[in-house]
Formats: structure tokens, C-alpha cells, sequence
């Protein structure tokens, strides 16, 4: 894997459960603005300062819906669960479509499969 964000994405994939560190550099991906505010990290959960007030990273590692937070607008999401392993596919197209893009990840974790897929797509490379 390579591209801006092969290492977070290779971690993911050596993730066995979820992680509120790997949930902060997702979110410094989703929200690349949080680089600029200070770090406030309360009794473990991480967190930053905004003019707003606190603001925290979603738990896209360890909840189905904050994951899908991050699949880019548009495509198309197929997820199986097979034998303990869940695979996530995300496609510009329809399965007969030539010009169909395809960005395939697998996990244990269903909502850290749906990460990896999502942070391939938006890479652009299938």
C-alpha cells in the first residue's frame, strides 16, 4: 500500500480491536483543521480544543455508524461476513460497468474494515 495515508491504513489492517489513538488520526484525516488546535485530552479520551469548546474524534474503530461516517459520498457499499472476517467493497458503479472503480479491505472488526475501505477510496486507487 502506498499513498498519504499507507501507514494509518496498514495499521488498521493489524488492528485487532478498536483504538481511540487510531480514532484520532482518523480524525486528523476527516478533519485535517484539528492539526491547528491544541491537544486536550481528558482522564484517557483524547480530544481538542476549538473556539467551539471540546471536541472529540468519533469512534470510527469500534462503531458500524461513525465508520461510515468516512465512506466518501456517491459510492456504492457491499459488506460480508464470512467465517469471523468482514469484507467491505466500495465501487464508483455498478458490477457491469467497465469504468467501475473497486476498493476491497478486510478485518475481524466490520467497522475497522469499513475504515480501511473508505481511506483507500479516498486515495483514489483501487
Amino acid at each position: 500500500m502506498t499513498g498519504e495515508n499507507a501507514d494509518l491504513i496498514n495499521r488498521l489492517a493489524a488492528a485487532t480491536k478498536s483504538s481511540r489513538e487510531l480514532d484520532v488520526e482518523i480524525a486528523l484525516v476527516e478533519h485535517p483543521w484539528l492539526k491547528d488546535c491544541p491537544r486536550n485530552d481528558v482522564d484517557g479520551d483524547p480530544g481538542w480544543m476549538t473556539k467551539h469548546g471540546r471536541t472529540y474524534p468519533s469512534r470510527y474503530t469500534e462503531f458500524v455508524d461513525s465508520a461510515l461516517e468516512l465512506v466518501p459520498e456517491g459510492l456504492l457499499i457491499a459488506i460480508t461476513i464470512w467465517l469471523g472476517t468482514t469484507i467491505v467493497r466500495l465501487r464508483t458503479g455498478g458490477i457491469l460497468d467497465p469504468a467501475t472503480k473497486e476498493w476491497e479491505a478486510s478485518s475481524k472488526d466490520t467497522a475497522i474494515a469499513i475504515v480501511i475501505a473508505s481511506l483507500m477510496a479516498r486515495e483514489g486507487k483501487p
